[in-house]
Order: structure tokens, then sequence, then C-alpha cells
């Protein structure tokens, strides 16, 4: 779930909050592609239903230093493990593949939106950012639009579980399934999973679940930007801030995941609320900008009940143990691979104390996670990534584009050790250096196993 405190205007003209985290931390990105007719499906030569199975494939455009493909592919429901459609990119370097084929970086994307024209693989050179940076050392790059954020599908009423990391973990590790499926793509089961914000909860869970979910594959390590801890007393101070849609998107999520018997939509939203979910969700297919725009016509209590705002109020339990089961500070098994988290001091957005806590919570597992956070001087929540300002579109949302970086250096050198077996505990120190090229300080903090 998201929560938020308070309002600012980020680099992307997004809507911020103060802490926005619980399985769903938020990344405001809008998406640029908004189709109103689904993408044509293609039949295949088997009829598996199996996690990772192809369903369809065809080359886009994505003006990269790779070929790229959009597919659509087999991954697990949660908490029912059904078969699910899911969309996402495949992106090939440039090259001949090395003996095993190319190892994967998945990609697991910050908040767009809940429905299939929200799906990041319907714009194609915005999907990943920095994407050559890896692409030109090697590796493979997948991306997965999560369930129900469907590119094959854009007028479905069904909604991304959003919030529900469970659910996007296994959709971004399918994915590497996926391409090992794709005889172009020429894929290694060796992978990393990197996320951002929203896609950085997601990575935490996909670190968690890798070893049993897909022991075929090997997870050689998790990068995770701007993530944190929470709690559902944290989640009730949300419910009283400018940024309350976010919690709003949670509740729909959790719903579309759990069903109204685990997470009944009465206990949270008052009969406006209910109907909102039909009209500006399902109805509308409103992406995040437009969704964030609710505020501006309704308030936090004609929305969600009462008894669920109040300052002091306790979550329903339903709803707690929910967001408990999100929670990535309540894990009870450390990763089979090492985890990078990556924070910047001045994130207002989520603020650096909950990556810290985060951090003190997995270090204290036995044993403790191998982990190390990298606190970045001066950065925010957009600018650790490197999200610029882009021109806006028909609908009003901001074009995802990528200007100075001062963490990407950084990242690539570790996914190259992790993808080399450097040892543990790791050596390298990083720099703070990247697009531009002078550094910024960097504090290496929180290290363990």
């Amino acid at each position: 779930m998201s929560i938020a405190s308070s309002r600012t205007v980020g680099p992307l003209g997004r809507r911020m909050s103060v802490v926005a985290i619980a399985g769903a931390i938020v990344a405001s990105l809008a998406l640029t592609a908004s189709p109103s007719s689904a993408l044509p499906r293609q039949s295949t030569e088997t009829t598996s239903t199996s996690p990772g199975m192809l369903i369809t494939s065809s080359a886009v455009s994505a003006g990269v230093n790779g070929s790229a493909y959009r597919v659509e592919y087999w991954s697990e429901s949660v908490p029912t493990n059904k078969p699910v459609m899911v969309s996402g990119l495949v992106i090939v370097p440039n090259g001949t593949a090395p003996a095993g084929g190319w190892p994967v970086v998945t990609w697991a994307h910050p908040t767009t939106g809940m429905t299939g024209n929200c799906a990041p693989s319907l714009d194609p050179p915005t999907d990943v950012p920095l994407v050559n940076h890896l692409l030109d050392e090697g590796w493979e790059v997948v991306a997965s639009d999560y369930l129900n954020e469907n590119a094959y599908d854009t007028s479905s009423k069904a909604l991304l579980p959003y919030g529900v990391a469970a659910e996007a973990a296994r959709n971004v590790i399918d994915i590497v399934r996926a391409a090992r499926n794709l005889p172009v793509a020429q894929a290694s089961t060796n992978y990393l999973v990197w996320g951002f914000s929203e896609g950085a909860t997601t990575a935490m869970s996909a670190s968690n679940i890798a070893a049993t979910y897909a022991p075929e594959l090997t997870l050689k390590g998790t990068v995770a930007e701007a993530t944190g801890t929470v709690s559902p007393a944290i989640v009730q101070v949300g419910l009283r801030t400018t940024d309350w849609p976010l919690l709003f998107m949670d509740v729909g999520g959790f719903n579309s995941a759990y069903g109204n018997t685990a997470a009944p939509l009465a206990q949270m939203l008052t009969p406006t609320g209910i109907k909102l979910i039909t009209t500006v969700l399902k109805t509308e297919h409103e992406c995040l900008n437009s969704i964030m725009g609710i505020a501006a016509r309704y308030t936090s209590s004609q929305v969600f009940l009462p008894s669920v705002v109040r300052a002091g109020a306790a979550l329903p339990a339903a709803w707690a143990k929910l967001i408990e089961e999100n929670n990535p500070a309540t894990y009870t098994i450390a990763s089979t691979a090492p985890v990078l988290l990556l924070h910047g001091t001045i994130d207002t957005t989520v603020p650096q104390a909950l990556s810290s806590q985060l951090a003190d919570d997995l270090c204290t597992l036995k044993p403790p996670e191998q982990l190390e956070r990298w606190l970045y001087t001066g950065l925010g929540h957009n600018t650790l990534l490197g999200y610029a300002t882009g021109p806006r579109n028909a609908n009003g949302n901001s074009d995802a584009i990528f200007g100075s970086s001062n963490t990407i250096d950084d990242i690539v050198q570790w996914m190259s050790d992790r993808f080399t077996g450097g040892p543990w505990p790791d050596p390298y120190v990083p720099t703070g250096s990247g697009i531009p090229a002078r550094p910024i300080p960097v504090t290496q903090t929180n290290t363990c196993g």
C-alpha cells in the first residue's frame, strides 16, 4: 500500500508524497501512450499455460542499442495461483550471445496506472531508464507491464493488483522465463532484478521468492531504489493527506488480487469511493496523473470511511494483515543473492530513513541478508534514478525521459560484479558519478551478511 503525507511536484510534473510505500512504493511516472484498442493476439504452437510460456511476440521499434520485442506470456495470480496473461518487453543486445546466453536484467517499473492503456511497453523507448547502459554491457533487458496493465488488452476493466508486491514479483520473474522461450532472445538462466519506487518493492519481493518460485533460474542480485519498510499505522497516516488517491489505488489493487472477502471495499471506502473504483479506474481507464486528479473533485473523507480516516484510527484487521504480508520488512528468510538498496538524502516521496529501517530489519535475519545500502547526498526521489521533465501528450501525461544520473555507473558496476561472481562482502566503493561526470558524495551504510 502507498501512503502519502504531503504534496510536492517532482521533475516529471508528478504529485509526490512524503511517504509512499507498502508494497507499491509510488513513482508517479505517467505513460505517454494510451491507445483505445487492444493489440492483436497471435497464437503460439504450445497450449501450455505454465509460467513464462509465450502467448505472442512481435518486433517493435524502441530506438535502443539492440532489438526489442513486445511479448505476452503466462504468469500466476496471487493468491490463487491461476494462469494469467501478462505483457512486457524483451530487449536483446546487438552482437553474438555468449555461451549460455545473454545475462538478463529484469526491470520492475514504477507506478503508471492500473489498466492496459497504461502499460509501459506501449511506449518502448521510455519503458526502461538508461537501458543502453545495460545493453552495452552485453545484458539482455526484460520489462514486465505487470498483471492487468496488459498492452494486448487495453479495454479490459480488470485492475492491476497495485500494492501486491508478490504478484508483480512473479510477473518480473516470469518474463525472464518468457525470454528463454523466445528463441531470438537467447537468454541465460542468470538474471538480476532492478526496480525503482513501486518497482523497488516488487524487486524486493522477487528477491524473496526467487529460489522457490523459479528454481531453474539463478538470481545473481537485486537492486532496489527508493523503497522502505511500512506498517498499517504509517499507511493510516496517509489517508489524511493530499496524496490519498495513491491509497485509493492500493485499495482497488488489493481488492483486485484478494477479492471482496479478504479485502472488502466496504471496510475502507464510502459508497462514493466504491463507485469511483468502477468509474475512474475500471471504466474511464485513467492513468496516474488523471487518477491523482480526483483529489481536486473529492476529499479523502468523501472517499474513505470516517472510521478509517480520523486521526488515531486503526485500519481494519483484514487490511492490516494484507499490508504486513506485502511489507519487505516482514521477510523471514534471506535471499539467496545479494541485495543493494539505494536512496537519496532529500527524498521526500520515500524518506531515506525507511530504507535504513528496512536494512536494519533484514540484517537481523538468521542468517542475515547479504545487503548493502548506498545513500546519495543531495538526490531526491526522481533524481536518484535520473527522471527529467518531458513534454505532455494529449492525455496530459509526461513523457518519461532521463537526464542526469549520478547512480547509473555505480549500479552497472555492482551488477557486473554480481554477474561475474565478484566477492562478498562487496569491495566496490560507489563513486556517485555517471551522467554528468561530476561525482556526488555517497555513504555506504547498513552492510550485513
